[in-house]
């Protein structure tokens, strides 16, 4: 039997309409409650011995500064750890999200935000003496109220980092889009999902990419995996699906850096591919001809790789001749062209196509009045028909930098486009949002809480 384990009341509606929609047997907890009322929420999920309860909470400001009480402390803990195991989706005020609260002096609140939550869901209030000060005092705690401001936005940073699947909302909405989406993923089993803009270098590459990864997972798992196509205006989004559950977004990761893997040795070490699909328990029999199946595709992708490279490159060339007005451009330029696209000499390559390579135009030798021009020209050819802005890039840096898994920094990068693309609906674009806003709560230690605030308001005038 499904069952959905509510947190707090999360929207107008919205969501329970789903849940029951969707079969499920739903139970409302209140977070803004006694401590025995958050060991009763653990026994519910302790008793969920199949594992087939969902979870979806809404950790308000009253709720994160309850958290950060001494007595909390030990249940927060368990109650965390509990919900981590299950499939789960917690949501956070945006503001709450990168440490910003409405107890905070220097940041006075608008009376807007109780259009999204009820003022007794905020520490600080719009009416009497409400500071964080008289909250400590009401708990008997005697802590300096600066402190347990700093203590509560490090537990928000901890949830961050402990790779919960947390969700930032601006609205009521937000949490509508996100949890009816999440619902559906569950589902449905979504496990994977990439955004392709289109005339992207390497597209079609990693079309067939995604679909080698499809086949491979069905035959190294064993596992029913399908693939739904959507396309929009400017590209077109792959989304795997796992039918029978064995692949998860546990484990997502982890298959999809072995396919790489086998997928590059098949194009250069064939005996030591062959043994790494013997110890996915394929019978020997069928060994011979998945290897020269995928020794075929891989070699073949190489090549398409550097034929789509030597393409770009021409046509590079040919718009700058056209817009400079001359019939040959310089050995400086056709160099600078030439770093400045990513290189492969492997199918998993295939994935670099949204990276510019990073070249110091001053070292080389093009005047200042063709720099911008030509490198407008690389950009676009690389990114395909979404434009990139100096924000984008400093995105995709940050998520190249600090995601280690393949599979998420696809799909961060994937996020970003498809934040950019309008025409998706507006709910796409909402959830693209929350994924980045997601990212950047997990790194804010990393960038800086500058940093994070500018990207923070950068992503949000994108939607």
């Amino acid at each position: 039997m499904k069952k959905a384990l509510i947190l707090d009341r999360l929207d107008r509606g919205t969501i329970l309409t789903s849940l029951q929609a969707g079969g499920y047997n739903d139970q409302l907890k209140i977070l803004k409650s006694k401590v025995e009322n958050w060991e009763s929420i653990c026994d519910i999920l302790d008793q969920d011995e199949k594992n087939e309860t969902i979870v979806l909470a809404k950790f308000t400001e009253y709720v994160l500064f309850l958290f950060c009480l001494p007595q909390y402390k030990e249940v927060g803990k368990k109650l965390l750890r509990k919900i981590k195991n299950k499939n789960h989706a917690i949501f956070i005020y945006h503001n709450n999200f990168v440490g910003e609260f409405s107890c905070n002096k220097n940041q006075p609140w608008r009376r807007d935000v109780l259009d999204i939550d009820d003022e007794d869901d905020f520490v600080s209030t719009f009416s009497g003496d409400s500071s964080l000060e008289t909250w400590l005092k009401q708990k008997c705690i005697s802590t300096d109220s600066d402190i347990y401001e700093v203590k509560v936005k490090e537990f928000v940073k901890d949830i961050n980092r402990a790779e919960f699947n947390v969700i930032p909302y601006r609205k009521l909405v937000d949490i509508e889009i996100a949890g009816q989406n999440f619902i559906e993923s569950v589902d449905q089993g979504l496990i994977f999902r990439v955004y392709v803009p289109n005339e992207r270098l390497w597209a079609r590459e990693l079309d067939r990419f995604v679909i080698l990864f499809r086949d491979y997972a069905s035959t190294a798992v064993n596992s029913d995996v399908k693939v739904v196509q959507n396309r929009t205006g400017k590209g077109v989004t792959f989304s795997l699906y796992s039918n029978d559950g064995q692949i998860d977004k546990d484990n997502i990761g982890s298959l999809f850096e072995e396919f790489s893997t086998f997928l590059d040795l098949c194009s250069k070490d064939v005996e030591e591919a062959t043994r790494l699909l013997e110890k996915s328990g394929i019978p020997k029999k069928d060994l011979g001809r998945i290897i020269n199946r995928y020794t075929k595709e891989s070699k073949r992708l190489i090549i398409d790789l550097k034929h789509e490279r030597e393409s770009k490159i021409l046509c590079i060339k040919q718009r700058f001749e056209s817009e400079i007005f001359e019939a040959e451009i310089s050995q400086d330029i056709a160099d600078f062209v030439e770093s400045s696209l990513p290189q492969t000499s492997s199918p998993s390559g295939v994935l670099l196509g949204s990276s510019q390579n990073q070249i110091n135009a001053s070292v080389v030798n093009i005047t200042n009045n063709h720099i911008d021009s030509m490198e407008g020209i690389i950009a676009n050819e690389i990114t395909g028909n979404i434009s990139s802005t100096p924000e984008d890039e400093q995105l995709r840096a940050l998520i190249e930098t600090h995601i280690v898994t393949t599979a998420e920094k696809t799909e961060l990068k994937s996020a970003l486009d498809e934040l950019k693309d309008d025409s998706l609906s507006s709910n796409e674009r909402t959830i693209s949002w929350q994924k980045l806003q997601g990212f950047l709560g997990k790194v804010a230690d990393k960038v800086g809480d500058v940093g994070v605030h500018l990207l923070k308001k950068y992503l949000e005038q994108q939607i």
